[in-house]
């Protein structure tokens, strides 16, 4: 380290380097001891060492924990939830009080967005969902979350540099960089299923112990240094998909049928109110509706499907069921149709039938 800062005698040093995730960490406190604090003060000391005088370092938003929302910089902080927010609490403590004139430390706010960490949610959530394979949902669903998209991070970055290259006094300042506003878990995982046009299998879970359960930041303080955010969730992910697509090649189209209400061939007249669509996947995506109310989904495992497909009297065939998807129809609508796109190309049957009394 102290070898290459001598020879590049850097003008200014943006250290992002760490070992990151709350959750790994729990296990792994000696990881983020070692890489986090120890290697940071390697970096310090080279820098000390070399005639450094200007560095931009990564902190995070957990160091924040516990804190009255929305977080604000200037706020003590309290014990730390896991390993990873006092590691990186610890750096803010090194850069405090190292001896170098122009210091500034950004706690970063949940930042998604292309060529991110793979373990961060959106990267697993989005891999998972089209592989068919559950995701795992925390405290139930019940978190919120101050996203922010890289490029707005980006931003952030470039006007902190910028004052620390241009600032004439030695100043030592933390500074928030988030969107600036909460989003629900369940949201984000919403718009990750209609960009790839999938529906999540979740796993609902307890909130992991080395989680807070929401963020939120407070960035009046970069904001008057210019930083302007303009990248919420929606277009974020919309971005992110499109990358995604594009680096990882194109999603599987899988299959689209149409389903229209009432007089459809082989229906009874009587009043129908819920039909059963079973099939060898377990997600359906509604695509699109012409109806004024939305159609319940609710995608479940059924291990007696074929019994009860044949009370219907449906021919089953050859085909292996492994779900049932169950569609509750707006009682009024009488011209109510909808389209519904399967989620796995491999599909080899389908079977469309109308459900009495379930």
């Amino acid at each position: 380290m102290n070898d290459l800062v001598a020879s590049e005698k850097p003008d200014v040093v943006m250290h992002l380097a760490a070992y990151a995730g709350v959750r790994h960490s729990m296990d792994n406190a000696r990881d983020y001891i070692e890489n986090n604090i120890i290697g940071t003060q390697n970096l310090i000391e080279a820098c000390e060492s070399n005639g450094v005088t200007k560095i931009v370092y990564a902190s995070t938003s957990c160091v924040m924990a516990g804190n009255a929302l929305p977080w604000k910089e200037d706020e003590p902080t309290n014990h730390q939830l896991n390993p990873y927010g006092y590691s990186k609490r610890t750096n803010e403590c090194q850069f405090k009080v190292a001896k170098i004139e122009k210091i500034i430390g950004l706690r970063f706010f949940t930042v998604y967005g292309p060529w991110g960490r793979p373990d961060m949610a959106l990267f697993t959530f989005t891999k998972n969902i089209l592989d068919s394979k559950p995701i795992d949902v925390f405290n139930y669903g019940d978190m919120k979350r101050d996203f922010t998209y890289v490029d707005d991070i980006v931003q952030g970055i470039g006007i902190v540099i910028d004052r620390v290259l241009s600032v004439d006094n030695s100043i030592n300042e933390i500074y928030n960089i988030g969107y600036g506003q909460q989003v629900d878990l369940m949201e984000f995982i919403h718009e990750i299923e209609k960009n790839f046009e999938r529906v999540a299998d979740k796993n609902m879970l307890p909130i992991h112990p080395a989680d807070t359960q929401e963020t939120w930041s407070d960035t009046t303080k970069l904001k008057a240094l210019g930083y302007q955010p303009t990248t919420p969730v929606s277009v974020g992910i919309e971005k992110f998909a499109s990358w995604y697509k594009s680096y990882n090649g194109p999603v599987p189209a899988g299959v689209e049928i149409t389903i229209r209400r009432p007089n459809v061939s082989g229906w009874p007249t009587l009043g129908l109110k819920r039909l059963v669509i079973s099939c060898n996947v377990s997600c359906v995506y509604n695509a699109a509706s012409s109806a004024t109310q939305t159609p319940t989904f609710r995608p479940r495992k059924f291990s007696r499907c074929s019994a009860l497909l044949q009370r219907m009297n449906t021919p089953l065939g050859n085909l292996i069921v492994s779900s049932l998807l169950f569609i509750s129809l707006p009682s009024t609508n009488p011209k109510y149709s909808m389209q519904l796109r399967l989620s796995d190309s491999q599909i080899s049957d389908l079977i469309i039938a109308p459900v009495g009394a379930l």
